[in-house]
């Protein structure tokens, strides 16, 4: 049973990005909303067709992206609150999520390792140990994909929106998919003093 679960969980990982408008809407409150000046002309600058923007009922400043056949924008209501600067941050973070096609390099890395968990698993072993190496190098791989949208969106924003940004998210716990808030910090200020 547990193994048929995470078969599961893994194969809907490695199929999100492919039907990304359709399954935006699965288990998410979402209402589109109209793509307003700011998120359009930041679209435009990072050089990212924007397919479809939806607000997320619910508590929190966060966005998300899913790029794939759509390129979908997803923001919590609260996220429409912030200062402009900061809002122009985000929305770059994660339009720059979409123009590297994090979302797909997401997909095809759980998708092999939902192969190689299920091969190991007809031979009757190491199916958790290679789940939990495929976890970990997930972990790892985001973490890259989030500092490389963090440089994109010091460039494409003000990257000292951004910083106040991160620190207004707070810090995430040591098997977070995102780096510490101090650790994204610390090299978007070395970005900007270009060392």
């Amino acid at each position: 049973m547990l193994t048929e679960f995470i078969a599961f969980a893994f194969m809907v990982g490695a199929l999100l990005p492919l039907s990304t408008d359709s399954i935006a809407k699965v288990g998410m409150k979402l209402r589109p909303i109209e793509m307003d000046q700011k998120i359009s002309t930041m679209a435009e600058t990072v050089g990212v067709k924007l397919d479809r923007v939806y607000l997320k009922e619910g508590g929190g400043i966060n966005a998300y992206s899913l790029g794939g056949l759509k390129n979908v924008l997803i923001l919590e209501r609260e996220s429409m609150n912030l200062p402009e600067e900061e809002f122009k941050a985000m929305v770059a973070h994660e339009l720059s999520h979409i123009k590297r096609r994090h979302s797909l390099m997401r997909g095809a890395v759980l998708a092999s390792g939902l192969l190689m968990a299920l091969w190991l698993s007809s031979l009757n072993r190491l199916f958790l140990p290679a789940f939990l190496l495929v976890f970990l190098v997930d972990m790892l791989i985001c973490r890259r994909m989030e500092s490389q949208a963090d440089r994109d969106a010091a460039t494409f924003a003000d990257p000292k929106a951004l910083i106040s940004l991160i620190w207004r998210y707070g810090d995430t716990g040591s098997m977070s998919d995102h780096p510490s808030a101090q650790t994204r910090v610390k090299k978007i200020e070395s970005m900007i003093s270009g060392h």
